[in-house]
């Protein structure tokens, strides 16, 4: 007995449901993402935990890539039945209107969310319009941007990259094809009658080496990321990372895969499977062999070969599933395909809102993931539905009715959304509102001091000078805006404090010891030997007498500690067992010297603490509570977000300032938050680049230096610094 074939239109409905079934995937990541714990638009209180794993997870599968695959599968009989003119007009209405419409007006709203969330921390105001034209016009101040997918006035296209990426590439095959109809009767075309592969496994082996030679093509060139003229999203970079499966798609259209052969079954997904394992098991083995010192070719090799056998397993999967059970038409299916490139517009910023709603509600982490996920898919739905796809004018209008509401109106006040605006006054008493000054310049443009592989500096003043401690090695002074004198290149400090004897004390992470260094950068002395001990120094600060309280990281949980080497050079504990002493991670003192200020690990509070005449200190108790940006600041239910305190000062009237993820929080002497500083024209990445040290110097003390990166800025202000507290 044998059945009818179906008409080729019904063989290629599992297309359809396998683009919307990813697009799904992708709302699902979007959502996850947001929960994870990374610092994306939102400081998300409850983020972390498994919802890393789920993340992950959701990611393994390549949905872009997929995705480009498909598009490139239709692209070419589409270039075909209309013609490259009528192909290119017809892309063109179909990609660049709604990607012209979504990044004008949907795209700056993103990031514009994620400053109301954080009270519009390093803004100068909450007015949408005025961040509506500095978004944009980033844009056009230069012809390359850095690209950005997060809280940062920064122009970046957001998720919207990829119509931009995919319009390139049907531009790119409409020339293309259009040259070849015009002179490829030069070129011989003996390669056009080459074989296919007689088995799936072949021909999907034949895909993964082509397309890993394309990718490692791209890993040569040295091409930018980012965007080019506004317009042109991962310039030329994404031509060799999704392009590779937009060509395997058109190739497979051409070679008449899903028509002649089915490309789906055991063999198939068994040969990739063993070729994944197989990939895997020499880059173990070269693990093995070389430990941390695997050259670097073999990532460059290894990682887009894995990459490349990965998607092409998946995408046995995913279209062996959907061309199995999700071949057939239904009102359900013709629903979903219908909305899912409006869902794919739309479904971000119905995310963010949507959490916006739920972030300060102290919720399981779960919870709020499955109704935000509820709420993007029924509403992207439902505007695809009853407005995007039967009204496209009149839901342009709202959308631009809205822009201009948002920037006529603002967003709703709350208690935390203008919390730092409303106290930019207060801080203008200590700051002033001028905004800090470069004095150094980072050699590189990826520099993010995030980890201690990225470049970073921090700073000390002392004796007039202001020593730049530079990771991973050297020392120099910075003897005005972009002049610097070396005094070593071979130490290798993480902080570096003044002594009361004119010397600086630093510390040295890889023989954990703190240092006595003089003013031309030579050790003189070991002031602490934790060589042997359990502690590691982490941060040092002298009081007027001759005595240095240290900071001490703990190899084990919980057994940090604060230590204080005495004028005479004795070493002893400063205190007794205190939950604030067992994880410090900075000190500062008060400007009389008689109370020391702790920042703690994973604690949202700086704690504080009496010193007695002999350094010993009482037991510690809150002080000030730091400013997070999760729409909670006030509230018991702060969450487990880590402000990253990676430095403190004080100034000679009693305030204290802290180096923070957000800026520079700074606190009146009874522990009231004033506001944050933030440096200008910070380098890009997941978030602005945390500020690493905060010393005063200059005239007077009343210049504020802040280090990010390997930047290094200067703030005058109306106050000044305090070099030895209690002298």
């Amino acid at each position: 007995m044998t059945t009818a074939t179906p008409p080729q239109a019904d063989r290629r409905l599992f297309f359809d449901s396998a683009r919307y079934a990813l697009v799904l995937v992708v709302v699902a990541f979007h959502v996850s993402a947001g929960f994870c714990g990374y610092p994306e638009f939102y400081q998300e209180p409850e983020g972390g935990g498994a919802f890393q794993v789920v993340r992950d997870a959701v990611n393994f599968i390549p949905t872009m890539q997929l995705l480009f695959f498909i598009a490139g599968y239709f692209a070419l009989s589409s270039l075909r039945q209309h013609g490259t003119n009528g192909f290119v007009v017809r892309k063109a209405r179909q990609l660049g209107l709604p990607w012209l419409i979504c990044v004008l007006f949907l795209a700056p709203f993103m990031p514009y969310l994620g400053y109301y969330s954080q009270s519009f921390c390093g803004l100068d105001g909450d007015n949408y319009g005025r961040f509506w034209a500095e978004f944009l016009g980033s844009g056009f101040r230069s012809w390359y941007t850095h690209a950005s997918f997060t809280t940062h006035p920064q122009f970046h296209h957001m998720h919207y990259w990829f119509l931009s990426v995919l319009l390139q590439l049907f531009l790119l095959l409409a020339v293309l094809r259009a040259a070849w109809s015009r002179w490829g009767h030069r070129w011989p075309r003996r390669w056009a009658q080459w074989p296919e592969p007689a088995s799936d496994a072949g021909a999907l082996l034949l895909g993964v080496l082509a397309v890993t030679v394309l990718r490692w093509v791209g890993g040569w060139l040295p091409l930018p990321y980012g965007t080019l003229a506004f317009v042109f999203n991962d310039f030329g970079h994404s031509w060799f990372e999704q392009g590779a499966f937009f060509a395997l798609g058109v190739y497979a259209s051409w070679r008449g895969w899903y028509d002649t052969r089915p490309l789906r079954g055991w063999v198939p997904f068994g040969v990739l499977s063993g070729a994944l394992a197989g990939v895997v098991g020499l880059a173990v083995g070269l693990y093995t062999l070389w430990g941390q010192n695997i050259p670097d070719w073999a990532g460059q090799y290894l990682g887009p070969l894995f990459d490349t056998v990965r998607v092409m397993w998946c995408l046995t999967i995913v279209m062996g599933l959907c061309q199995r059970f999700l071949n057939r038409p239904g009102p359900m299916a013709g629903f979903l395909a219908r909305h899912s490139f409006n869902v794919y517009l739309v479904h971000y910023p119905l995310i963010l809102v949507f959490r916006l709603v739920l972030l300060p509600w102290p919720a399981p982490t779960a919870a709020k993931w499955v109704l935000t996920l509820v709420w993007a898919l029924v509403a992207s739905h439902a505007l695809s539905h009853w407005l995007v796809r039967p009204r496209p004018r009149l839901a342009v209008g709202l959308l631009l009715l809205a822009n201009v509401a948002v920037a006529v109106v603002g967003l709703p006040r709350t208690a935390w959304s203008h919390l730092l605006i409303d106290r930019r006054p207060e801080l203008a008493q200590a700051i002033g509102v001028q905004a800090p000054q470069s004095m150094l310049e980072p050699p590189t443009s990826n520099v993010d001091g995030y980890s201690e592989a990225t470049p970073s500096v921090r700073a000390s003043w002392q004796a007039g000078s202001l020593y730049v401690a530079h990771r991973p090695r050297g020392l120099y002074l910075l003897t005005a805006p972009g002049a610097r004198v070396s005094l070593s290149d071979t130490l290798e400090l993480s902080w570096v404090a003044p002594l009361a004897d004119g010397s600086l004390a630093a510390v040295e992470p890889s023989s954990r010891r703190l240092l006595r260094l003089d003013g031309r950068g030579r050790v003189t002395a070991v002031l602490v030997d934790s060589t042997d001990s359990t502690c590691v120094p982490l941060q040092a600060v002298a009081d007027g007498r001759g005595g240095v309280f240290v900071a001490a990281q703990a190899r084990t949980e919980g057994a940090g500690s604060i230590w204080y080497r005495t004028p005479d050079g004795a070493l002893r504990r400063a205190a007794g067992p205190d939950s604030a002493w067992t994880q410090p991670l900075s000190l500062a003192l008060a400007p009389d010297g008689t109370r020391l200020y702790i920042a703690v690990a994973e604690r949202a509070h700086v704690y504080t603490a009496d010193i007695a005449d002999d350094g010993t200190v009482s037991p510690s108790r809150p002080f000030a509570e730091l400013f997070l940006g999760n729409a909670r600041y006030g509230r018991a239910d702060l969450g487990r977000l880590n402000p990253q305190v990676e430095a403190m000062t004080t100034d000679r009237d009693g305030r204290l300032y802290v180096a923070t993820h957000l800026g520079v929080q700074v606190f009146d002497r009874q522990g009231q938050l004033l506001g944050v500083v933030t440096v200008p024209g910070q380098g890009v990445d997941y978030q602005r680049s945390r500020p690493l040290s905060c010393v005063f110097g200059g005239p007077g003390l009343t210049t504020l230096y802040i280090t990010c990166g390997e930047r290094v800025w200067a703030l005058p202000t109306r106050t000044g610094g305090v070099v030895f507290p209690g002298s």
